[in-house]
């Protein structure tokens, strides 16, 4: 098995860690960056290892995903927003005194 990082859809099989070496090596890669970890068996993705960051991130995505009327909205308002039916406000905007 090997640990390769990935760049964008391809692992770089260049990069490759030992196995002895992916304790401190994998973390050290996807730790405060946008990098990722693809763990292969026999030549095929088996695992990614991502930092906690873009994991918590891809996970609040997925539950925006998973709620039809909340997408619906978004969609509605992206809508209004196109036809000009809508105005985009900055926070400081929203929260004014």
């Amino acid at each position: 098995m090997a640990l390769c990082e990935r760049v964008g859809e391809v692992p770089r099989f260049d990069e490759c860690l030992h196995r002895s070496d992916a304790h401190t090596g994998a973390a050290d890669i996807v730790e405060g960056h946008d990098e990722e970890i693809v763990i292969t068996r026999n030549g095929r993705a088996a695992a990614v290892l991502v930092n906690p960051a873009d994991l918590e991130s891809w996970k609040e995505t997925a539950t925006v995903r998973a709620d039809a009327n909340l997408v619906a909205e978004i969609r509605r308002g992206l809508r209004a927003l196109t036809r000009g039916k809508a105005k985009l406000y900055t926070l400081d905007e929203l929260f004014a005194d």
